[in-house]
């Protein structure tokens, strides 16, 4: 269950629930153990130069070496650069979750 955290100047009109989806399935077709995203959006009035920050936090596996984080990035910054205008300033991260992370769901 990876966490996407995406922090951006309100500036940019973007259609952000699309924008988690296809990344949520570019993530699952890379790895179709992945499963549902958390996505959360945080919209910026106040800042200086219009930017996009993108970060999405997974658990470290075995098989997340480093190539499988290289061809995720590479993906996701060929998703997010044709969205974004002209001297936007952007960053997509990739992080392992801390050892002491725990996520589930509840059902009842």
């Amino acid at each position: 269950m990876p966490q996407i955290d995406l922090k951006y100047s309100n500036d940019l009109k973007l259609e952000i629930p699309e924008l988690f989806q296809s990344i949520e399935e570019a993530i699952n077709k890379i790895d179709h153990t992945a499963g549902a995203c958390k996505s959360r959006a945080y919209p910026s009035p106040v800042y200086l130069h219009t930017h996009f920050y993108l970060r999405i936090a997974m658990l470290k596996k075995p098989y997340r070496d480093e190539n499988f984080m290289n061809k995720c990035l590479k993906r996701i910054e060929e998703m997010v650069k044709p969205i974004l205008p002209e001297g936007c300033y952007y960053s997509v991260e990739l992080v392992f979750s801390s050892e002491y992370y725990f996520t589930s769901r509840i059902e009842k």
